[in-house]
């Protein structure tokens, strides 16, 4: 019974002693390679660091105030699609500084780009109203409600890089595109909407104005007629009667002849200032188009609302000057023009003011954190690597030994 005790014991010994052996092993390799690995650890820390600081992003951000309420949602969503091709034409007609070409084809990205809206992405419209505030002011009326929820207060624009002096150049050429792109798309719906006057009002007052003559010619037609019956039957010029008769109404022959004729020269005056207020239109709109003729050409100088804006009102200017200034209606047509032209120049110039530039940098604890344990790992393996090369040598030693033995 001993002896097979000890003949059980035994190898659990030798077990027991195998795993301390490996164990000691482990920790005297971990103790050897802690000079290395902390080098390791701190290389990586440096590296992470260094990769940080030279191709980190700095974030840059400004603010351009809308308490004028120039833009609102609807409007914005109008120029957020088409901001994108004013930048693409501006990139085809070659009206982009080189240096500023690759910023250029960011903001040329639409939904239709498979990266997206470069502007839907950076630029985020502040509301007057929030989530949030629609329950708390829950009494407000549904109109009110609406009304407030479409206001916006400013567009907070964005631009990363990895330059700061790059970054800020760009967001700075971002708000310009912003503020003169807005204003060139405000400036050709304008004379598009001028364009569509002259052409559709234009034909109009044309029909009006041979229908009023037409009955002109009727009307003067019947007041003849009427004066020779007054001459023909001068008693019943005066006849009065108590019941009020419609002048166009069939029964109206049977009124005074003075009271018709009253009626059809009432209706001869109505119809001599229908023509004449056809004519002013007419007048307005031979200015309008005189306006056109002379800007269509400038708007293929510039993509540059604002400075488009000066040239324009030059053109409004110079055309003052070749009309009457006693004509009050061919100047009032001018004063439209300047006041729109103006309008659109304040909204998205003098008005649409800027915030100061802000900019932070993405932060540094985690590179330098991965930079460490990617460092320490790499370490690691390259100790380990080196450990077994050395055991596989010397055991090929030991084999050379036993065969010389």
């Amino acid at each position: 019974m001993k002896n097979h005790q000890n003949f059980t014991i035994g190898p659990a010994a030798d077990q027991d002693q195998a795993a301390e052996v490996s164990l000691s092993q482990v920790l005297d390799f971990l103790s050897g390679i802690r000079k290395p690995l902390a080098l390791g650890l701190v290389g990586g820390l440096v590296l992470g660091l260094a990769g940080a600081m030279t191709f980190g992003t700095y974030k840059s951000e400004m603010i351009l105030d809308n308490s004028t309420k120039t833009i609102d949602f609807s409007t914005w969503r109008v120029l957020e699609s088409r901001l994108p091709s004013v930048a693409a034409r501006a990139l085809e007609r070659k009206l982009v500084k080189p240096e500023d070409i690759e910023h250029y084809k960011r903001l040329a990205e639409s939904e239709r780009t498979p990266g997206g809206s470069w502007l839907k992405k950076n630029v985020s419209p502040t509301f007057l109203l929030s989530k949030s505030d629609f329950k708390n002011f829950a009494a407000m009326s549904k109109e009110s409600q609406d009304t407030a929820g479409v206001l916006i207060l400013n567009l907070v624009v964005n631009n990363s890089d990895t330059s700061r002096e790059n970054g800020e150049k760009n967001l700075k050429l971002s708000t310009d595109f912003i503020q003169t792109g807005s204003a060139y798309i405000e400036l050709t719906t304008l004379s598009d909407s001028y364009d569509q006057s002259v052409k559709t009002i234009g034909a109009q007052n044309k029909s009006k104005l041979s229908a009023a003559e037409i009955e002109i010619s009727y009307a003067e037609k019947k007041a003849s007629n009427l004066e020779k019956l007054r001459i023909r039957f001068p008693s019943n010029a005066s006849f009065g009667s108590n019941q009020i008769i419609d002048p166009k109404d069939s029964a109206a022959k049977y009124l005074p002849i003075s009271t018709q004729l009253v009626a059809v020269n009432s209706d001869l005056n109505n119809l001599n200032e229908t023509i004449v207020r056809l004519g002013d239109q007419q007048a307005k709109q031979k200015i309008l188009q005189d306006f056109l003729d002379r800007v269509n050409p400038i708007f293929a100088t510039s993509l540059n609302g604002l400075v488009l804006s000066e040239k324009l009102l030059a053109v409004e200017d110079e055309l003052r000057k070749t009309l009457d200034p006693q004509n009050i209606k061919q100047q009032n047509t001018l004063d439209g023009i300047h006041s729109d032209l103006v309008n659109i120049q304040t909204r998205f110039g003098t008005f649409m003011e800027r915030s100061e530039i802000t900019t932070t940098r993405s932060g540094m604890l985690l590179p330098g954190v991965m930079g460490a344990m990617a460092g320490g790992f790499l370490a690691l393996l390259l100790l380990l690597g080196q450990r077994y090369l050395q055991s596989i040598k010397m055991k090929s030693k030991m084999l050379l030994a036993l065969e010389v033995v």
